[in-house]
C-alpha cells in the first residue's frame, strides 16, 4: 500500500495495477493518519494534504479519484476548496465530512455537487462510502 505526502512524490510511480487513488485534506494529523491506514487497508493508494493550499497541489499533481475534505480547517475552509477543485476540474469526485452536514444542508448548500459524510461515523462508514463514491460519482 502507498502513502505519499502532497509533492513528495514523481508522477511516475509505477505500482502494477491501478488501484483507486484517495486524497485525504484535513488539518488534524491524528485524522489523516487514521484515514491512512483504513483506506490503504482496503486497498486504496493515499495522499496526504494538512491544508487546503497543499490540497489543491495534490489535485493537480496527482489527479485522485477522491478527494475527501474535512470542512472545518483553516486557511481555506472545505466548502471553498471543493467549489475551487470543481471548478478547475469539474469531474473530480468529492467527499466533505463534517458534523454540520444537516445543518450545511438546512442552510440549502448551493456549493458544488459533492457526496457528503456525516461525522462522526466509524471506520466502516468511511470506508463503504469512498466505495459508493467511486462507484457512482
Amino acid at each position: 500500500m502507498s502513502t505519499f505526502e502532497a509533492g513528495a512524490v514523481s508522477d511516475e510511480l509505477v505500482l502494477g495495477p491501478r488501484r483507486s487513488r484517495i486524497l485525504v485534506a484535513d488539518d488534524t494529523e491524528s485524522v489523516r493518519s487514521l484515514f491512512r491506514r483504513l483506506l490503504t487497508g482496503d486497498g486504496h493508494e493515499v495522499i496526504i494534504a494538512a491544508d487546503g493550499a497543499a490540497a489543491l497541489e495534490a489535485v493537480h499533481r496527482h489527479r485522485p479519484d477522491v478527494v475527501l475534505l474535512d470542512i472545518a480547517m483553516p486557511g481555506m475552509d472545505g466548502v471553498k476548496l471543493a467549489e475551487t477543485i470543481k471548478q478547475r476540474y469539474p469531474d473530480q469526485r468529492v467527499m466533505l465530512m463534517s458534523a454540520f452536514v444537516g445543518l450545511i444542508h438546512k442552510m440549502g448548500y448551493a456549493g458544488p455537487p459533492v457526496a457528503m459524510l456525516a461525522k462522526p461515523f466509524t471506520p466502516a462508514e468511511l470506508v463503504k462510502k469512498v466505495r459508493e463514491v467511486l462507484r457512482t460519482h
